[in-house]
């Protein structure tokens, strides 16, 4: 006869499987959305942020910073997916309406390490497979040596038609994790994504001027490298804002083109 704590443990078991199928989830950021997708739980999203990409139809949410609340109430999610802020009124606004609320940050590469780590433990999801990939792309960064004065952004910033100014990489974000992880000298020293004027830039001390986006025209860069005349290496083959698999995939990219310079 089967013991009475072996068949409470099953039917908890079985409890804890039929919940995680019937899982809904509303995702406020791209990067949260394809991590999800990353680990196979895209089936379980209803609604997404208004900026996010998903290989199927669901509803849209609004932004991150501006949630239609109604149409988040109206799909009856089990948890709404935020990426974590100083201060969201959004949090505040989620528990005034009872809305349950799982919050990951997306700062740096030890931070979307450890919430991908989370949002596979967070929804029972094997991670190893994921989190070994991601590893061995940041060992293999660790192995180069590009000892080089670099200004790096992620826009270059027209009016009226001519590049004015730029959004560069600062410190304490995944961009520059990777230069630091490199060895690459990141001449921009403030913190975020600060602008500078294309003066400003004039008047760097760079070898190289690494540019991170995706969307970027071919007769913008143009413009932007007979200006500065330095070298340019530009990534376009990934998303920004898009971790998981893909940012692995930005990773080994960055590695290959890196080494091909040292």
């Amino acid at each position: 006869m089967m013991n009475k704590y072996k068949i409470i443990l099953i039917l908890i078991t079985l409890f804890s499987f039929q919940s995680l199928l019937a899982l809904r989830l509303i995702s406020t950021s791209p990067a949260i959305t394809q991590t999800l997708d990353s680990l196979s739980l895209s089936n379980k999203v209803v609604g997404v942020s208004s900026y996010c990409k998903i290989d199927k139809k669901v509803s849209r949410v609004g932004t991150s910073f501006s949630l239609n609340w109604e149409r988040v109430l109206k799909l009856k999610p089990d948890y709404l997916l935020m990426q974590k802020v100083d201060d969201s009124n959004n949090l505040k606004k989620a528990k005034k309406l009872g809305v349950k609320v799982k919050e990951y940050e997306f700062l740096n590469v030890k931070t979307l390490r450890t919430s991908i780590l989370k949002l596979g433990k967070d929804f029972s999801v094997d991670t190893k497979k994921i989190i070994s990939k991601f590893d061995d792309q940041v060992t293999m960064l660790k192995k180069i040596n590009f000892n080089k004065k670099v200004l790096a952004v992620i826009s270059l910033n027209e009016k009226m038609g001519e590049v004015v100014s730029v959004t560069a990489v600062g410190s304490n974000n995944y961009y520059d994790d990777l230069l630091n992880f490199s060895k690459t000298q990141n001449v921009v020293k403030r913190k975020g994504y600060p602008t500078l004027s294309v003066e400003k830039v004039l008047k760097l001390d760079v070898d190289y001027i690494f540019i991170f986006s995706p969307h970027l025209d071919k007769e913008t860069e143009a413009k932007f490298k007979k200006i500065t005349n330095k070298k340019v290496i530009t990534w376009r083959d990934y998303e920004s804002q898009e971790v998981g698999s893909l940012f692995i995939k930005f990773m080994r990219s960055y590695y290959e083109k890196l080494s091909s310079q040292v």
